[in-house]
């Protein structure tokens, strides 16, 4: 992006006197100035973001396992810049050779990568080979320049023709599952986002930092051989030319069955399922979606149903798990699903489902898409439900917002673990609760591998990536439902969620939200656990007894503040817990004190910090001499 450097000397200087405390880069300071952005949380006056709408054409090989396309892209650039070139993400590079990841990938499953076949923009072919002066490849990206520069409130069509051979191993989030089983994701080039904080998102995939797309309308026909079933993201829109009667018919039911229906099950014969075509093509829709997977499999089962989620307009969801018969877990996943999706929609976040389907796929990933979701087996029945409700619980966290996940992976992973927490805490009748890494995050907050969340994601690796994106938000999340209350905090949710529907939410909208919706100024709280090096550390350091009960003294002694919880053991048997929430520690003391009234004699005294990160547990209590008073 482009504008006068006086322009945005002024709008950093207008900016940092308006700053509360939180550090903010000169880029999202210019956005707030030139209006994109408000500091209520809202999305400025003069907002915008682009667009891209596809339409797609794709065939897949089982066999070789050649997938080729054809996409014709509608592009609309409704930004105040000119564009002279477009950044096109080639994410199906991870696997070429030669190309930096963060993965292993075994020799066999390197490529050439994505092939190029052909391009034109607004019909004018453009040359694609090594001496084209319109292409610069750049790993997983490339930049298109323009024959005519886009100007603000354009539109171009693009249309692009490629092919390129799917890893049949070294699985990362796509690829062949088993014989004759894919999951198919990252497969067609796609126009990176450009928006009102970075201009483009030139972010190179390297296998763990994740995505960041544009919404946009997409039409996909997938084409494979006859007895070959495909689940993809969106509605199947010609079931009667796939499918044979018998199948059209149970599919119809599932959709509008609240019990689930075996739509394939162990008795069918997988040569007659399908339509008899040598290829049959596949034909699904999806509006306002980020992006687009599908799977293929000529032996998997299938059960799904329809169930209302939004009573208000009885509006039903097909929910569905497709896989393979010996995967024991799977069987139950069509009703986890189902539970999952009924408590987003009535509790957390409490937004009824947004899309018209979900489709859990038994693959050999833990991975979610829009409507669609990549998992492996796992024999651990509480794990599975776990694995089912974080995955689906993404179609709100980045997909209902088109999240930066490539930046700021806690911004959909953190709510994403938050909420499965939740859901494992209402539904397990095992007792099964837990958060993605947490109990490694509190064995190693203390050492130099973590850093502050905010913190850009795709420079982070391994255990500092899980524990930014996975574990510290969801325990500050708990942490902010205990400060605000339950009902207040889902109200706040709900309202940054509905702010920010459809379009790109940064950190900072989320903490205006917070700030402006409960008139508090919390930014002491955001900027402890998001902005600086630290972990947390409470400390029982003090217990004195009077005439009126016990006076208790708790020290802060790493910096991030955390909610007070203790447990009282008095020598009649008896136990108390008491519970304070972190604005005790709101004006930077470093010590705390309370008064127990009592008559009791106390033997012990303890914090409890349950899933909270405390890092040294060896203060956490005091044994009192629990004679009586002479």
């Amino acid at each position: 992006m482009k504008y006068s450097l006086l322009f945005v000397l002024f709008a950093v200087h207008i900016c940092t006197a308006q700053d509360s405390g939180l550090y903010m880069t000169p880029n999202f300071k210019a956005s707030y100035a030139r209006q994109t952005r408000s500091r209520d949380g809202n999305p400025g006056p003069v907002y915008w973001q682009n667009r891209a709408d596809y339409r797609i054409e794709v065939s897949l090989d089982p066999a070789s396992g050649l997938l080729s396309g054809q996409e014709d892209i509608v592009y609309v650039n409704n930004s105040p810049d000119t564009l002279r070139y477009l950044l096109i993400h080639l994410f199906a590079n991870v696997y070429k050779k030669g190309t930096p990841r963060d993965f292993i990938v075994r020799y066999e499953d390197e490529s050439e990568g994505v092939s190029i076949d052909g391009i034109k923009i607004n019909n004018l072919t453009i040359g694609t080979d090594s001496t084209s002066k319109s292409i610069d490849y750049i790993h997983n990206d490339f930049k298109l320049h323009l024959p005519a520069p886009l100007d603000p409130q354009g539109k171009l069509n693009l249309q692009i023709a490629w092919h390129y051979s799917v890893n049949k191993g070294s699985h990362m989030r796509t690829g062949k599952v088993d014989s004759t089983s894919y999951f198919i994701a990252y497969f067609f080039p796609r126009i990176a986002v450009y928006d009102d904080i970075d201009g483009w998102n030139d972010f190179f995939y390297s296998g763990r930092a994740e995505f960041y797309n544009d919404f946009g309308n997409f039409q996909v026909t997938v084409k494979v051989p006859e007895n070959f079933v495909v689940w993809a993201t969106g509605i199947l829109q010609n079931p009667e030319a796939v499918f044979l009667p018998e199948y059209q018919q149970r599919l119809q039911k599932a959709r509008q069955s609240d019990q689930i229906i075996p739509i394939i099950d162990e008795s069918d014969d997988p040569h007659q399922i399908t339509r008899q075509h040598a290829i049959n093509n596949w034909k699904f829709e999806a509006a306002d979606v980020s992006d687009f997977a599908f799977a293929i499999s000529d032996h998997y089962l299938w059960q799904g149903s329809g169930p209302v989620v939004d009573p208000a307009g009885n509006r039903r969801v097909f929910i569905s798990a497709a896989f393979n018969r010996h995967a024991g877990d799977f069987y139950e996943v069509a009703r986890l699903a189902r539970e999952a999706i009924h408590f987003m929609s009535t509790d957390f976040p409490g937004i009824p489902y947004p899309y018209p389907s979900m489709t859990v796929f038994n693959g050999l990933d833990e991975m979610e898409y829009p409507m669609m979701v990549n998992d492996m087996s796992f024999k651990d029945s509480s794990y599975v439900r776990k694995l089912t409700s974080h995955e689906i619980f993404h179609s709100y966290f980045p997909f209902y917002m088109g999240i930066n996940e490539s930046k700021y992976a806690w911004m959909d992973e953190g709510f994403a673990s938050y909420g499965d927490y939740l859901i494992s805490r209402a539904l397990d009748k095992s007792g099964y609760c837990s958060i993605y890494y947490l109990d490694r995050y509190k064995e190693n907050q203390i050492y130099d591998v973590d850093v502050p969340i905010m913190v850009n994601s795709k420079l982070l690796k391994k255990y500092a990536y899980h524990y930014n994106a996975y574990a510290k938000p969801a325990v500050f999340l708990i942490i902010l439902r205990d400060l605000l209350g339950d009902t207040v905090f889902k109200h706040v949710i709900r309202i940054y969620m509905d702010r920010w529907q459809g379009k790109h939410p940064s950190p900072y909208d989320f903490f205006n939200t917070v700030n402006q919706i409960t008139g508090k100024n919390l930014n002491w709280l955001f900027k402890a656990w998001f902005f600086e090096f630290g972990y947390g550390d409470l400390a029982l350091r003090d217990v004195q007894r009077g005439p009126d009960g016990y006076v208790i003294t708790i020290e802060k002694v790493g910096p991030f503040p955390l909610p007070l919880r203790l447990k009282i053991a008095y020598m009649d048997g008896n136990v108390q817990f008491l519970n304070k929430n972190v604005s005790i520690w709101e004006e930077g003391n470093k010590v705390y004190t309370l008064t127990v009234e009592t008559n009791e004699i106390i033997k012990r005294i303890e914090l409890v910090p349950d899933e909270l990160p405390d890092a040294d547990i060896r203060n956490n209590s005091i044994e009192l001499d629990s004679r009586p008073r002479q």
